[in-house]
């Protein structure tokens, strides 16, 4: 039974280096209540600087150098983004007497500027401005506060205290309590592996590409079907802490054989013999009683004899895929034998 490790098992509230696909990350692990609490942290923090923020653009829009009376007074008299834009977007009109001079003013102003109506777009444009970076502040803010707490979480990872690492010392095989012993300190380690390593299956699957041919000449009524497979490897899967630059690049190709069957008369019909790659000398069994197919269909993989370390030189390594599938129940349901 996988029991779960307490958090004093790992190294807390220290800064540390994730290896990863893109090189190592900096992070610092917590533990599940500290984390929480770093979370609802950083949601305040990103909520006082978009206020701060906001501050800073109406100290610059309050000390320009030509004045905007309702865009400036209209940032006065916000406390917040949303307040401001919402004071830029629908802003009330001036009382009569404040529009009779403002009326005054204008045609005076529109006469020493010859007409040009440059002052006018000048305040529309300095109004838009500050009216859309009020609703960015504003919905920015928001928007960082529900995002970024998710960013920065990396996930369930830690670095393991040295002090609490070691290696159980081997058991006398002689003594039953020392060997089961051992099973027991090594039994939850394996059952997390076994975790870990189908909890990535979908992800390691979904990495490789795999074209299917299906366009071969058929052998009588067996079909043949050919596999091309491409995936890569970086120096991270291969366990290498600081290989994340590494990546191997592996293809691959399976095609279905027939012609492997040994054909000898088995009188008893209790296994189908195979001569792998056509060598006698490399011979494999299904086996076909009844205690073999009372379970279910499976498969054996068998590397090819390579007396010239070939593959050892060239890394192409040759292998076969022996099915295990005669007079044996499917695990699902369909009319595919394979």
């Amino acid at each position: 039974m996988a029991t779960a490790s307490t958090n004093s098992s790992y190294l807390l509230r220290t800064p540390f280096n994730i290896p990863s696909e893109w090189g190592n990350r900096w992070a610092v692990a917590f533990g599940s209540d500290d984390s929480s609490i770093m979370i609802a942290a950083l949601s305040v923090i990103v909520g006082l600087s978009t206020v701060l923020l906001w501050n800073l653009i109406s100290f610059v829009g309050k000390y320009w150098s030509v004045k905007r009376k309702l865009t400036l007074a209209t940032i006065w008299n916000s406390n917040d983004a949303w307040s401001a834009f919402k004071g830029e977007h629908t802003h009330p009109e001036p009382p009569s007497d404040d529009r009779e001079k403002s009326a005054a003013k204008t045609r005076t102003e529109s006469t020493a500027e010859d007409g040009t109506g440059t002052r006018s777009k000048g305040d529309f444009w300095y109004g838009l401005f500050f009216c859309v970076s009020a609703f960015a502040v504003f919905a920015g803010g928001i928007a960082i506060g529900i995002v970024a707490p998710s960013l920065i979480l990396i996930g369930a990872v830690a670095p393991v205290k040295t002090s609490l690492v070691y290696y159980p010392r081997p058991p006398e095989q002689e003594v039953a309590a020392e060997v089961i012993q051992e099973f027991g300190l090594r039994a939850p380690g394996a059952m997390r592996s076994l975790g870990h390593v189908d909890a990535v299956m979908d992800i390691l699957r979904s990495q490789v590409l795999i074209q299917v041919d299906t366009s071969h000449q058929a052998i009588g009524e067996d079909r043949v079907v050919s596999l091309k497979y491409i995936y890569y490897i970086s120096g991270l899967e291969m366990g290498l802490r600081h290989g994340d630059r590494l990546c191997l690049r592996v293809e691959g190709f399976c095609i279905t054989e027939y012609g492997w069957r040994n054909e000898t008369e088995d009188a008893d019909d209790v296994m189908d013999l195979y001569d792998m790659w056509g060598n006698p000398d490399q011979q494999n069994r299904v086996l076909l009683n009844e205690n073999e197919i009372f379970h279910a269909p499976s498969a054996t993989f068998i590397i090819r004899d390579d007396p010239e370390n070939v593959g050892t030189s060239t890394s192409n390594m040759t292998y076969a895929v022996l099915v295990h599938s005669a007079h044996r129940s499917s695990i699902t349901s369909g009319g595919d034998p394979w």
